[in-house]
């Protein structure tokens, strides 16, 4: 944007760095945490009703964080009605449907690669885990039985990853928790192969990618349930919850010292505590990168993936690729998933890419429309869109 000038040659956009932003910004984000946190605003846990494991409740922890309306959470929230979003985020349940959700809004498989491995590290970092294999697949045992299908097969990609994972997407073989059934005797499985319960069925009621968002589907809101109804639990969709000014605070932080100090591992390990992780510089002693914290481009790294995770699904990505300047590079990435028209593991289990996404230097800002720039002859159009 050197060159980007109003009709009188002045710059609109500072292009000099100024660490003095950083610092500004952080100071703004610890007044309003200490203001959110003095107003009783606090992360979120799950209290269940009934008896269910420890990580059952968890998963529901950092879903309902997102899904329970005005939770002690979130600081500023939508109130637009929320009912259509979840109806096309709901999967199909039971073979007689009649529509009440309808398989339509999903995650990408880069989403579910970008989540942490159970040790909170990144899956090409972690040496434990089996990246180079994890398109291929294995038959799930006792041992994962709160998060997938026990005697059934699905992706390796889907074993040992962190708690996040589970509570933001659903996926072939996987728990679903809600729609009715959250005890751990009595829970939801997925089908997401052609012609399964969950699976392509119809042109206008499939997901192509193989991921469906649980997330964005209050636990208690029902579809296409035993009584072929929809009752959908409305929530306040979270435009600024307290997990995301922590891991903003984080950040401005590291980018305002040459060297991270203790309050971006700590505002950082306050989110990933209660995510059910370890902290940063414990976390990473067992990646292949155990030097990485210990940088300020380290952590900018690591701090970009954990608001990625975090606040996935949640409407923040876009914003923030374009701010940090990597949507250049994210954005043009292939769209890939599963193939949903596969009614085998093998057939089902092959990577398909969906489209390829075209991103340019011009679509970090909007266009300015003709009309407003004729009616106010100081506009100028935004570069890339004259």
């Amino acid at each position: 944007y050197i060159h980007f000038v109003d009709n009188q040659g002045r710059k609109l956009i500072d292009t000099e760095f100024k660490v003095e932003k950083w610092q500004r910004a952080a100071t703004a984000l610890k007044n309003a945490i200490d203001t959110c946190e003095l107003a009783g605003h606090q992360l979120y846990t799950f209290r269940p009703t009934t008896s269910i494991s420890d990580t059952t409740a968890l998963k529901l922890t950092l879903r309902s964080a997102f899904s329970e309306k005005w939770n002690k959470e979130v600081v500023w929230g939508s109130t637009h009605d929320v009912g259509a979003l979840q109806k096309y985020c709901m999967p199909h349940l039971v073979v007689n449907n009649l529509g009440n959700g309808t398989n339509e809004i999903c995650a990408t498989l880069k989403i579910a690669e970008q989540f942490y491995t159970e040790n909170g590290i990144p899956i090409d970092e972690d040496p434990s885990w089996d990246y180079e294999n994890r398109y291929d697949t294995q038959k799930v045992t006792d041992k994962d039985k709160f998060y997938l299908e026990p005697g059934e097969v699905t992706a390796k990609l889907h074993f040992n990853r962190e708690p996040r994972f589970y509570a933001t997407l659903g996926f072939d073989r996987s728990v679903f928790e809600g729609a009715g059934k959250i005890t751990d005797n009595d829970k939801w499985y997925l089908h997401a192969r052609k012609s399964e319960i969950s699976g392509f069925r119809s042109t206008g009621e499939h997901i192509p990618t193989g991921y469906f968002i649980k997330k964005l589907i209050n636990y208690e809101t029902t579809a296409g349930t035993a009584s072929n109804t929809y009752n959908g639990v409305r929530y306040s969709f979270p435009l600024v919850r307290m997990s995301d000014l922590y891991l903003l605070y984080a950040e401005a932080l590291n980018e305002a010292n040459s060297t991270p100090v203790a309050d971006v591992y700590g505002y950082i390990d306050k989110v990933r505590e209660r995510a059910g992780l370890k902290g940063v510089v414990e976390s990473w002693k067992k990646s292949k990168l155990a030097n990485k914290p210990n940088t300020q481009e380290g952590m900018r790294e690591i701090i970009h993936q954990e608001r990625l995770n975090e606040l996935a699904c949640e409407g923040v990505r876009a914003g923030d690729l374009r701010r940090w300047k990597e949507a250049m590079d994210y954005l043009n990435q292939p769209v890939r998933g599963w193939n949903y028209q596969g009614e085998t593991v093998d057939s089902y289990y092959t990577v398909v890419t969906y489209a390829n996404r075209i991103f340019k230097t011009k679509d970090y800002l909007w266009p300015i429309k003709t009309n407003s720039i004729t009616i106010n002859s100081n506009l100028v159009q935004n570069p890339g869109w004259e």
